[in-house]
C-alpha cells in the first residue's frame, strides 16, 4: 500500500461503522476552527500538578446534533505559561511529558497523544479523546507542571480501534492501534504544515506501510488527509490519498 499525502493521514474502517466514522471525519475539520478558550492560570493541585487552565469548545463551531462520543479533539495553541520554567513557563519537562488532560472540574483524566512540544515557545499540538456536546460548550482542563513525571504520559488509547491508521507524519509512525508504520522512499520532513511537521512528498515519491490485514479492506471506508498540492503535481493527483498496488498510483 503507498500512501501519497503531505500530512495528517486518518484511515477509518468500514462495514457497520463507516456512518459513524465518515461523521468522525467531517468533525476533524471543526476541530482546527473551533474556539478555544485558555483562562488564566489556578492553582489546583489533581495528582500534584501546580497549575491548570481551561479549555472551552464552542458549541456552536460542532458540526451535526448528537453528542461525539471518544472524539480525538485537536488541541494546538502557543502560551508563553506551558513553556518549561527555564523559558519562564511552568512545565518541568522539556518534552512536554508533565502535561495532563482532564473533564471539566479535574475529577477524569482524558487519554492524550502529545504530537509535538517546544519547551521555548510553550507551543503545544495534542489530540484528546473527549465527549464533544453540539449543544453546549465543552470545558475541559489541561494540568502541567510536575517535575517527577520523568516519561511520556500520552496514550495509545488516544485513538480507539475504529481508527485502522493515523499517520500524523510528522515522522514515519502510525498513532493508531495497528502500528503500521510507513517507509519513506524520497519525501523530506518540513515544517511548514497546518498541523505541526509533515513530509514533503515530490513528483514519484511515497510512504509505504508493509502488509497490514487491518488495511486489507473490501468494503466502504472512509479517508481523510491534509494535502498541499504545489504545481509541479497535475490535477490528476488531487483526490489521491492511496494505492493498493504497492506502485505509484495511476
Amino acid at each position: 500500500m503507498v500512501i501519497k499525502s503531505q500530512k495528517k493521514l486518518i484511515f477509518f474502517p468500514s462495514a457497520s461503522s463507516v456512518t459513524r466514522c465518515a461523521q468522525k471525519s467531517m468533525y476533524l475539520i471543526f476541530a482546527l476552527v473551533c474556539m478555544i478558550l485558555i483562562q488564566p492560570i489556578f492553582a489546583q493541585v489533581p495528582a500534584d500538578y501546580s497549575h491548570y487552565k481551561e479549555i472551552t469548545i464552542n458549541a456552536g463551531q460542532v458540526a451535526g446534533s448528537t453528542t461525539l462520543t471518544d472524539f480525538p479533539f485537536l488541541f494546538s495553541t502557543t502560551d508563553a505559561d506551558l513553556a518549561t520554567t527555564a523559558n519562564g513557563g511552568y512545565l518541568e519537562s522539556s518534552n512536554g511529558y508533565d502535561i495532563l488532560f482532564t473533564n471539566v472540574d479535574g475529577t477524569v483524566k482524558l487519554e492524550h497523544e502529545l504530537e509535538s512540544y517546544d519547551a521555548i515557545s510553550g507551543n503545544i499540538v495534542a489530540w484528546v479523546k473527549t465527549d464533544i456536546d453540539p449543544n453546549v460548550n465543552t470545558v475541559l482542563r489541561i494540568y502541567f507542571g510536575l517535575s517527577s513525571v520523568l516519561s511520556s504520559t500520552s496514550s495509545a488509547g488516544t485513538w480507539s480501534s475504529s481508527y485502522q491508521g493515523v499517520w500524523h507524519l510528522n515522522d514515519l509512525s502510525d498513532a493508531s492501534p495497528t502500528g503500521a508504520d510507513v517507509t519513506n522512499s524520497g519525501s523530506a520532513n518540513t515544517s511548514n504544515a497546518a498541523i505541526g511537521n509533515a513530509q514533503n512528498i515530490p513528483d514519484g515519491a511515497f510512504l509505504q506501510t508493509g502488509v497490514e490485514t487491518n488495511l486489507n479492506i473490501d468494503g466502504n471506508l472512509t479517508l481523510e488527509s491534509w494535502v498541499h498540492l504545489n504545481d509541479e503535481f497535475s490535477d490528476q493527483y488531487a483526490n489521491t490519498i492511496l494505492s493498493g498496488s504497492g506502485t505509484d498510483p495511476d
